[in-house]
């Protein structure tokens, strides 16, 4: 075995450099995706489990739930946002009949 083909067998060809060249491009372009993704991840706001349930605490107690008379109380007739002309008249019309565009009821059936 000659010096030559010892030599050419250890050192790699142009096309073999280029190949591991473009392989750790490509490995470091990964890398660098991962870590801006974790970058992003850790930037988002975080808020710890004790916290969050002091404000949902401080939430349920400050915020009035009508549906459990027990603990609030009845709604005053003026406080109630439902309760309004709008709404006695729509319940007149519908008793009545309906209006003159749609006899009959609220729906239209084509």
């Amino acid at each position: 075995m000659d010096i030559q083909s010892s030599i050419t067998s250890t050192v790699p060809s142009s096309k073999q450099t280029q190949i591991q060249q473009k392989l750790l491009q490509l490995k470091l372009k990964r890398i660098n995706e991962l870590n801006n993704n974790l970058k992003t991840l850790l930037n988002k706001d975080r808020i710890y489990a004790s916290n969050a349930s002091y404000l949902i605490i401080n939430y349920i107690s400050n915020a009035k739930d009508y549906t459990i008379p027990e603990v609030w109380g009845h709604m005053d007739p003026d406080e109630n946002p439902f309760r309004n002309n709008q709404l006695l008249k729509s319940k007149k019309n519908f008793k009545q009949g309906g209006n003159n565009d749609h006899p009959g009821g609220c729906c239209v059936i084509l």
